[in-house]
């Protein structure tokens, strides 16, 4: 019986929790919303300008400011989380320095972590790669637990294999091992909705 013990002490040791936040309500999340709720053509020139990496809604900014105030300090406490790390566009870098830029842990930039390319709907396998490389760093971390990754609704969806994206401003709560990949636990809301429908998954893109 003793292996088995060690197994099962190893499999403990080699979990870690993962909390995956997608970033808050983008300028690129407000234009989608107007085209697929109302139809709005002039939305459609508005995606087209802002292009893939979409800064923060003023609304964004909104949660941000009432999650630093409640939820994410509080968060943070709870969890004792480790290390912060982030895609690269500046949605998501926003979204990470101001709910957890204050609180003194590292925050990294993840170059592979970005959202869905156009491309990526169409070989949905090269959103998978970058899937695995997440894992193989999260692999290779020094920190056994509580790590948070800023990133994206469609690659968290993709990655957790859910049936729609989650809303702005919410962490998956996570459990990862190298052998087990991803499981999910439970859905914290780290601030209040701004698009009635931001959980979505028809026209978002971010």
């Amino acid at each position: 019986m003793e292996p088995e013990k060690d197994a099962e002490d190893n499999h403990t040791q080699d979990t870690r929790r993962v909390f995956l936040v997608r970033h808050a309500e983008s300028e690129q999340n407000v234009a989608a919303h107007r085209l697929a709720a109302r139809g709005e053509i002039s939305a459609l020139l508005s995606l087209l300008s802002i292009g893939f990496d979409s800064p923060l809604s003023g609304g964004g900014r909104l949660q941000l400011a009432q999650a630093r105030a409640s939820s994410s300090s509080q968060f943070l406490q709870r969890h004792d989380i480790k290390l912060v790390a982030h895609s690269p566009y500046q949605r998501a870098r926003q979204t990470a320095s101001g709910l957890f830029g204050s609180a003194g842990v590292p925050l990294i930039e993840l170059p592979f972590i970005y959202e869905k390319t156009l491309v990526e709907h169409v070989r949905p396998g090269q959103m998978d790669e970058r899937i695995r490389s997440l894992c193989g760093w999260i692999d290779a971390r020094p920190e056994r637990e509580n790590i948070v990754v800023v990133g994206h609704g469609q690659f968290f969806k993709r990655l957790l294999g859910r049936d729609a994206v989650q809303a702005n401003v919410s962490a998956l709560e996570c459990t990862f091992s190298k052998g087990k990949g991803f499981s999910f636990v439970r859905e914290h809301q780290l601030a209040p909705l701004i698009l009635p429908d931001a959980g979505a998954d028809a026209h978002e893109r971010a």
